[in-house]
């Protein structure tokens, strides 16, 4: 644990009192083979010694929970490591088994308490070794690297260590369950069927069948995921394959790579799955009802990256989503919108959907903007200021030319559509607003005006209301109402 010095010389004397509960306990433990004592007497006896040890594992597992937040604050708050989980885990069961000591010695459970705290004691003192001889192991590999034993250790990018830490642990199995009584009878047992193996379909599984499979497993995994590495650093940047094509391999490569390692691994293990295919057809039967989207967008995903429709940076729509293509998976793909929103698309859509690919071949496009002018006024002046101001914008392509459309007599106006080609269809809002406000701006100068909708409103009395008005005029006309006295 990463302590100040004060804390640190506080820990030391604190494992010094568990040790010195523990030869109290042994010291009863040996009076008790020699005299007899009275139920009382033994039980105040051990009390004075229990109360001590359980205050002294609850400091501890404070102290220990006060290392781990102080390393996850200098460390990252986000992503604690995984020794400081280890380490708060821990300190957490010893605050848990403190406070069962005390209940069990205060109830007269006087035998159980002093079984559970010479437990922790013996069982804190096998990870003690445990971790003095990895420090020692992992050292002497840092000095044949060539570098400090420290920085090796913080480092931990050594498989070997690693392993060595694994083996380790697996092996002070034995002594933990000693500890907390396990028979050796139990253990020898347990090692047999380790060793021998049990029949699981047909198929017998033991430790060396299960290691060899795990090893092989992850060695071929790790050989897949460096193959992904290399070719993603070293070999495809000098390819003239762009980035999307590049990922679609490497994740290529990484799916192989899992099936590869997975059917190596079986047949050096020498597994027999072919008691197993019964049970598998009827999985199979009901995982293809269950998952059967799932599979689906699957199938869809590697289609995907095969013919490769679109590659990641197109600006695609579908299913009423327009946006950039940020990742293709092999279920799912991933738009960011132009609003910065992360839509998530089943590859099953992108298959069976329509769908538009606005940069597939060229990123190139048109825009098309409508304009109407006022009736009465000159045609081949505006198309020619329409012209003028398309060919002017430094986005808009000389080849195709620019074009102006008359579209339409409208209610109230002349309707025109200008068309033209942009070098980026990134840019088409852009280039939309700069072409109206050129519009705007010049047909302003030009005295033509630009309408709005007009509406002429006609009131037409009926017939018949005018003839009855004529006849009483007196009725037609508003009454006045009648004055008080």
């Amino acid at each position: 644990m990463k302590l100040p010095d004060p804390e640190a010389r506080t820990g030391f004397w604190i494992v010094m009192g568990v040790g010195l509960v523990l030869v109290v306990e042994l010291a009863i433990e040996a009076s008790e083979k020699d005299m007899t004592f009275l139920p009382g007497t033994h039980a105040v006896a051990s009390v004075f010694a229990l109360l001590p040890g359980a205050f002294l594992l609850w400091v501890f597992g404070s102290m220990a929970q006060r290392s781990t937040k102080t390393q996850n604050e200098s460390d990252s708050l986000e992503d604690p490591s995984y020794t400081a989980a280890l380490v708060l885990l821990l300190a957490r069961t010893l605050q848990v088994l403190a406070i069962a000591i005390v209940v069990l010695a205060l109830s007269g459970f006087t035998a159980l308490a002093r079984f559970v705290l010479s437990g922790c004691a013996l069982s804190l003192g096998v990870i003690g070794i445990l971790l003095v001889t990895d420090r020692l192991i992992v050292s002497a590999l840092g000095l044949a690297a060539g570098v400090s034993g420290r920085q090796y250790g913080e480092t931990r990018q050594s498989f070997l260590s690693i392993a060595i830490g694994l083996t380790m642990s697996i092996a002070a199995l034995p002594v933990i369950a000693l500890i907390w009584g396990a028979r050796p009878a139990d253990i020898s047992e347990f090692w047999r069927l380790m060793t021998e193996g049990v029949v699981v379909g047909g198929t017998r599984l033991s430790a060396t069948v299960v290691l060899v499979f795990a090893v092989t497993l992850l060695v071929g995994l790790v050989a897949s995921r460096w193959l992904q590495r290399f070719l993603g650093s070293a070999v495809l940047p000098h390819t003239h394959l762009d980035s999307g094509a590049q990922s679609a391999l490497r994740t290529g490569i990484g799916y192989l790579g899992a099936t590869v390692s997975f059917m190596l691994a079986v047949g050096f293990a020498g597994i027999d799955l072919s008691s197993l295919a019964i049970v598998f057809g009827a999985l199979s039967v009901g995982l293809g009802f269950g998952l059967q989207a799932v599979v689906s967008n699957f199938i869809c995903g590697i289609i995907l990256l095969i013919e490769r429709p679109f590659k990641e940076g197109d600006w695609i729509e579908v299913s009423g989503y327009s946006g950039i293509v940020r990742k293709i998976a092999v279920r799912f793909t991933r738009l960011e919108t132009f609003d910065r929103d992360d839509v998530i698309v089943p590859n099953t859509d992108l298959i069976t959907g329509t769908v538009k690919n606005m940069t597939l071949s060229t990123i190139t496009g048109r825009v098309i903007v409508p304009v109407g002018i006022a009736y009465g006024s000159d045609i081949e002046k505006a198309k020619s200021i329409f012209v003028d101001i398309m060919s002017a914008h430094p986005d808009v392509l000389r080849e195709p030319a620019p074009a102006v459309l008359f579209r339409g007599l409208g209610d109230s106006a002349l309707d025109f559509e200008l068309r033209c080609f942009i070098s980026n269809v990134g840019l088409g809002l852009t280039v939309r607003s700069d072409l109206l406000a050129g519009v705007y701006r010049e047909l302003d100068k030009a005295g033509i005006e630009i309408p709005f909708p007009q509406r002429d409103l006609h009131i037409r009395t009926p017939s018949g209301l005018s003839e009855l008005s004529a006849k009483n005029p007196s009725e037609a006309e508003p009454r006045a109402s009648p004055q008080p006295g």
